[in-house]
């Protein structure tokens, strides 16, 4: 077999080597005027001589033409040169040096024509945009009730009982300047990179009618005004490599930037420290996110990034699927996993936020893995959206059960919606598992890392909208911008409880376009707590009632110039107290009443 083999190599090699010489030898007598053809060599020789004496023909035209060209030079150099006219132009025209200044008129005041501040031409080069955005947030709560202990020393002398006066005003305002400078048409492709920057300056003022809450110190009064200054994002993105034709890519984020985990809100929502890998694939059915943040302390006041680290570490990882089963319709798989660190932390109003002052104040270690499957687009005429999320993981020391606890919990939700003309039917769902029994090594309540939820009425809702405080214990029942009990300090310097009542909560609702202007949302929800173990045995009461209470609200958007530069929000909402409500905190109805203006350029 190898002798086979090595006379076959021998004669391919062979073969070679005969191409390489012979063939050569044949191309060079081509090149020399004989045919590879042609034997005979009379017949070559013929050949030659034609070849021959064409060359002395081809030289006499060479000569010829060359006389005639010294004959012309030396006449046109009797004759003088005619100076070129200049390029006529047109009265009335403008000489463009290229297509992005096409019907341009400079005004950088105008926000609604052609502006170098909005990327519309690049700034330098052909490819280099610049964009400039400036924001005025205004938020008002002109009037607003919340269940507010009297404390150890009460605003008026003739207050006896444990609740005092619920009434209090919040105004914030926000200035937000957004910079982006990056390059590539990014209306046909995915800029090649990309460097945001976000500044945020905040000013906020409180009122309440009690001491002791704007300030741990009662004698700092009842009002309270603060003022921040944030970077809220600060990143760079660069593309790193097109995987289609298509312009499927592959980019990578870091720096401080938004990023939200699902379509709603429901777990993480939060600009913050991070890296993220992200891209699509299949002309854009498929999308995919890889993130780690190291998450900054939040300021308490304005809520907004400070530059301190919080030792605590998030990572995500899921993947969209466009069209999945059915046209229209978007599922999503997520994983997240939080660890936050043991750590102690007093907030700017010096009260204690981390550990959770209730129970056993100790410093722990939450360690928690989320695993969803999301869902948003339409069935038919049907718009639906939902979520299933499955957490697990270790508490290494539970202040309410006072001791070490493994999480094992669940939240799902569903909303199903029907457009018919100009108005949207809602109804929705939402469950979070509340832990049956609080004093056991089991954590069966769902909570979230950072929730910021656009679920159940959205935000306009009463118990979405305020952080309702469980008076006498430091912690709050429900945070602000939540939707689970979690039982914790605050959302934003809190750490997750997985020892909580849980909720389940009903809600239908109508959205309605009244004119292309205005727009209005009209809610009304039922909630109650899935198990009050852990309520009972915070506040040593038992038992306590499952029911909470029935949640009515009024939204409405007007946009004045049918643009998004000027949108004024004004909001109602009340709050109707059940059996369990009223065992914990108060049987009075509450209130709030609020405005937003939001202004942009």
């Amino acid at each position: 077999m190898k002798i086979k083999i090595g006379v076959a190599s021998l004669l391919i090699a062979l073969c070679c080597v005969w191409v390489l010489v012979f063939g050569n030898a044949e191309s060079s007598a081509s090149e020399s005027g004989y045919s590879k053809s042609s034997s005979n060599p009379k017949k070559s020789k013929r050949y030659y001589e034609k070849g021959k004496s064409g060359e002395k023909l081809a030289a006499r035209k060479t000569r010829r033409r060359s006389s005639r060209k010294k004959k012309g030079a030396s006449k046109k150099a009797t004759v003088e040169k005619k100076p070129e006219e200049p390029i006529k132009q047109i009265k009335g025209s403008e000489v463009i040096d290229d297509r992005w200044r096409i019907l341009y008129k400079k005004n950088i005041i105008d926000p609604y024509n052609q502006n170098v501040l909005k990327g519309d031409y690049p700034v330098i080069g052909q490819d280099k945009f610049f964009v400039f955005r400036a924001d005025s947030i205004s938020t008002l709560q002109w009037f607003g009730t919340l269940p507010t202990a009297s404390g150890v020393a009460a605003d008026q002398p003739s207050k006896e009982k444990f609740f005092g006066d619920s009434r209090n005003f919040i105004y914030n305002q926000d200035f937000r300047f957004t910079f982006e400078f990056f390059k590539g048409e990014s209306a046909f492709r995915p800029r090649d990179w990309e460097l945001r920057l976000v500044p945020q300056v905040n000013y906020n003022y409180v009122n309440f009618e009690e001491r002791g809450v704007v300030n741990v110190d009662p004698r700092d009064g009842t009002n309270r005004s603060d003022a921040h200054l944030a970077l809220q994002e600060a990143s760079f993105e660069y593309h790193l490599a097109d995987i289609s034709r298509y312009y499927d890519f592959i980019s990578l984020k870091s720096g401080i930037q938004i990023f939200n985990a699902d379509f709603r809100g429901i777990v993480f929502e939060d600009a913050n420290l991070g890296i993220r890998l992200l891209g699509n694939a299949d002309k854009n059915f498929w999308q995919y996110n890889v993130v780690y943040f190291d998450m900054l302390e939040k300021d308490t006041n304005s809520q907004l990034n400070t530059f301190s680290d919080r030792d605590q570490h998030i990572v995500v990882a899921n993947v969209y699927k466009q069209d999945f089963l059915i046209k229209g319709y978007t599922a999503e798989i997520n994983y997240l996993w939080n660890n936050d660190g043991p750590s102690q932390k007093f907030d700017t109003n010096r009260f204690l936020v981390r550990p959770d002052p209730v129970g056993a104040v100790t410093p722990h270690e939450v360690e928690a893995n989320y695993f969803g499957f999301i869902g948003d687009g339409h069935w038919g005429s049907f718009n639906i959206n939902h979520f299933f999320y499955y957490v697990f993981g270790q508490d290494s020391f539970n202040q309410i059960s006072d001791q070490p606890v493994d999480i094992d919990a669940v939240a799902a939700g569903a909303e199903l919606s029907i457009d018919q003309d100009w108005i949207r039917y809602r109804f929705s769902y939402l469950y979070g598992s509340g832990d049956e029994d609080a004093a056991d090594d089991e954590a069966e309540g769902f909570d979230a890392i950072f929730p910021n939820p656009n679920f159940v009425g959205g935000r306009n809702g009463y118990w979405i909208s305020q952080a309702i405080p469980l008076a006498g214990t430091g912690v709050q029942l429900v945070n602000q911008n939540s939707v689970f009990p979690s039982v914790r300090s605050n959302k934003i310097q809190g750490q997750s409880n997985f020892v909580n009542p849980g909720i389940h909560f009903y809600n239908i609702g109508v959205d309605m376009n009244l004119t292309p202007k205005l727009r209005t949302t009209i809610n009304a929800s039922y909630l109650e707590f899935d198990d009050t173990s852990s309520l009972e045995l915070i506040q040593n009461q038992s038992p306590i009632s499952e029911q909470i209470g029935y949640d009515l609200s009024f939204g409405m958007e007007w946009r004045p110039w049918l643009n998004n530069n000027v949108i004024i929000d004004i909001g109602a909402s009340s709050f109707i107290p059940e059996l369990g409500f009223k065992e914990l905190l108060v049987d009075e109805e509450l209130y709030a009443v609020t405005s937003k203006i939001i202004l942009t350029y």
